[in-house]
Formats: structure tokens, sequence, C-alpha cells
């Protein structure tokens, strides 16, 4: 067993409430939005949307990717316009039983154990950070 953090910040000329909210409810994405990458092309689904039922802790966003591999995500940490922390449990009964990503969940041998989004002011708009810690 062994875990591990990756972190990815990307900053953006707008109001950090404005940023919040698409963090928050995705909508629709498009492959010009979300253009294909390498993972892909390794059976990692692209995402298509996000849906939340409560904006506040203990709420549920459900996260739709590619292949019917969905996310249900309780919300942890809700601090509109700077944090957004969430519990994240995959549902992979959609995928066929032969899909590595279906492999990967049901049998426990990947489990993130918190996503995050940080958002923090800059002089230009909002820095916006995703870190996800993964066993």
């Amino acid at each position: 067993t062994s875990t591990g953090q990756v972190s990815t910040s990307v900053t953006m000329k707008a109001d950090a409430a404005v940023v919040f909210d698409g963090v928050v409810v995705v909508e629709p994405l498009s492959a010009a939005d979300m253009p294909p990458t390498w993972l892909n092309r390794l059976s990692v689904p692209r995402p298509l949307h996000a849906t939340v039922d409560r904006r506040a802790v203990g709420g549920i966003r459900l996260g739709e990717f590619e292949e019917g591999l969905r996310f249900v995500e309780r919300i942890r940490a809700y601090e509109p316009g700077r944090r957004l922390s969430l519990q994240v449990e995959p549902d992979a009964r959609a995928l066929s039983a032969d899909d590595t990503m279906a492999h990967a969940f049901d049998t426990g041998l990947v489990r993130l154990d918190d996503v995050s989004y940080q958002l923090r002011p800059t002089r230009d708009g909002v820095e916006v950070t995703l870190s996800c810690s993964y066993t």
C-alpha cells in the first residue's frame, strides 16, 4: 500500500465567486472544452459534467465521466469563493467487468482519499489549485 498526492494550479482572470460556482457545478463539457489527452488513450474516461444537490457540507456532487463512470462526492468543506473539499466514492457499475478502471476501483487497488479545490485571489484574478490524495 502506498499513498500520494498530486496537485495542479491555474490562474484565471476571473472573479473567485464565478470560478467557485464553475467548480461546484460543472456545465456539460464538449471535446473542444476538454480535449482528449494521453490519459484517455490509456482508457481513463474524460469528465462530462457535475451536478450538486446541496451547496453545503454534506451535499452530494455527482461527477459524470465517459464510459458510464461516475463519482459520488460528499462535500466535506464548503467555503464559497475559497475552498471545496470532497470525499469521493467511485461508482463503476456502468463500466464493463473487464475495464481497467472498474477493476482498480472495485478491488480497492485505487482509492481517492480527498479531492480539494483551493481558490486564492491574485492581483490579476484567482489561482485555483486542485489537489488529490490517493491510496
